[in-house]
């Protein structure tokens, strides 16, 4: 297994002095810097942090702790007080905040401050979104560190709903085209979907993990069936699209939007909607 382990830690484990010696001559233990050391193979960024006196931060931290990043760059950050200029790598300090960092790697907290003086901010909103999702954070405790203009921003957008960055992106990209696009809205019979824009504009954002086998394709096709039985337009899109075709796509929403046909009709208001009441509060 490994791990990173300090000298108190050995001594915990009634291993000498001397004994510690002997496993770091056999290669069984490596010295990464005084009191730390490594016991097994590390992964390299880590390693240099450690190594360092730094710790791993911002898209490379946060993707090691499960959090959705479009780009995981590795940035290294030190205490304000520090005077290390450069990780062992040879890169400069890109951060100087106080923060926590475990075994070389920032907290999911410290990592998203991080983030806010660095990423774009639909990068960072997809950040904030996963963490906020996978309840690795609070928005209060977020409140209280994202500081930068960018993280105000962003968390001011953010919605824990989204269960992914390719969500995030439609969602947040359509808002600053004046059209809100509510997350995970759960249709009777069918199940959640991913946004919904008015009455009836289903966008489903397929990622690549989810939606790349026969079985998934086969049952995204049923789900689309049922979801037009009910009287719903849908749209589908994946990571091409949302990365990198993403115009032509937001122009189709745009055009429906336009014509009004992301909306019931008038005598349809007025009936009782095949797809539930979860697809009226909030409309717009």
């Amino acid at each position: 297994m490994t791990r990173i382990v300090r000298t108190r830690d050995f001594a915990a484990e009634g291993v000498s002095t001397a004994e510690l010696r002997h496993q770091v001559a056999a290669g069984g233990v490596r010295r990464l810097r005084i009191g730390h050391y490594a016991v097994g193979e590390l992964d390299p960024p880590v390693e240099a942090a450690v190594s360092g006196y730094c710790s791993l931060s911002c898209g490379a931290a946060l993707e090691r702790h499960g959090i959705w990043v479009r780009l995981a760059t590795a940035h290294w950050r030190v205490s304000p007080s520090d005077r290390v200029r450069r990780s062992r790598v040879g890169e400069p300090i890109r951060h100087r905040i106080a923060g926590r960092a475990v075994d070389g790697v920032d907290d999911v907290l410290t990592a998203l401050a991080c983030a806010a003086q660095c990423m774009s901010f639909e990068d960072l909103v997809c950040c904030v979104d996963s963490a906020r999702h996978l309840r690795a954070v609070t928005r209060p405790a977020l409140a209280r560190t994202l500081l930068t203009r960018n993280g105000i921003r962003a968390l001011a957008v953010s919605d824990a709903r989204s269960e992914s960055g390719l969500e995030t992106l439609a969602r947040i990209r359509l808002r600053s085209r004046g059209i809100v696009a509510r997350p995970q809205v759960v249709v009777p019979g069918v199940g959640r979907v991913d946004l919904v824009v008015g009455d009836r504009l289903v966008i489903e954002l397929d990622g690549d993990r989810w939606h790349s086998t026969p079985e998934t394709r086969e049952r995204d096709r049923r789900r689309d069936a049922e979801l037009v039985a009910r009287g719903a337009l849908v749209l589908h899109a994946g990571s091409r699209r949302v990365f990198d075709e993403w115009a032509p796509f937001e122009a189709q929403i745009l055009a429906l939007v336009h014509r009004g046909e992301h909306r019931w009709s008038a005598r349809r208001r007025r009936e009782q909607s095949d797809l539930g009441r979860e697809y009226w509060p909030g409309s717009r």
